[in-house]
């Protein structure tokens, strides 16, 4: 597994294109993965509490997309925290 320095995080966001920046930041700080990401539903954002429901991932097995549970448990439903 690789790490980003918050460095390396500002550089990558400010290099791709908009409105791509803000999954950078996603996936960077909040610890999701390709699968949680793709998975996000819209009434799942509370962004007045800066709030992500993560509570499923998306896969691709055999050339067909399937929605499911993540992959541990104890990351269902889990809210990062998002920053201002």
């Amino acid at each position: 597994m690789l790490f980003l320095s918050a460095e390396v995080v500002e550089h990558l966001a400010l290099e791709i294109r908009e409105p791509y920046a803000t999954l950078v930041y996603l996936l960077a700080y909040g610890g999701l993965g390709w699968g949680e990401a793709a998975a996000l539903h819209r009434k799942r954002w509370q962004l007045l509490r800066s709030r992500i429901e993560v509570a499923e991932s998306l896969s691709d097995a055999r050339g067909k997309i399937h929605f499911g549970a993540t992959k541990t448990p104890q990351l269902c439903c889990r809210g990062p925290k998002l920053p201002p």
